[in-house]
């Protein structure tokens, strides 16, 4: 489905601080994008208004889950799947793609794939990327 939304575009025309001058005018630019999922118009990136604004406190309680790795010694910096999850469900629809440049061990990748969202991944580390192969199996 091809939608368009209309926002306002601002143009602004600055000049040295001596002479200041400044011109603002505004038109209207349309912007086309192509829906991803059936999720209601009223939900906010598939998520009800309520559940969007629950996610929107300022401390998020996760719990790693039986799959989750927690060895520091595999990769340093590894974190729950829960935690890309709530990102991925705040801002992204179904289908949409998420994009993660520090693939680590995966998770950002499982938790993408869990929540039907397409993921592309690098990283600088050849063991890294095998590893997050090996765990999307």
């Amino acid at each position: 489905m091809q939608n368009t939304k209309t926002v306002p575009k601002t143009k602004s025309q600055l000049k040295s601080s001596l002479g200041a001058k400044v011109s603002l005018s505004t038109e209207k630019l349309d912007i086309n994008y192509k829906r991803t999922c059936n999720c209601p118009l009223s939900h906010i990136n598939c998520l009800t208004p309520k559940e969007w604004v629950k996610g929107q406190v300022a401390i998020w309680e996760l719990y790693y889950e039986k799959r989750d790795i927690r060895d520091k010694d595999i990769h340093p910096a590894v974190f729950p799947i829960a935690l890309p999850k709530k990102c991925i469900e705040l801002f992204t629809h179904k289908g949409e793609l998420v994009l993660d440049p520090f693939v680590g061990i995966g998770t950002t990748l499982i938790a993408a794939k869990d929540l039907s969202r397409n993921a592309v991944c690098f990283d600088l580390n050849q063991k890294y990327i095998d590893f997050a192969n090996e765990r999307l199996k």
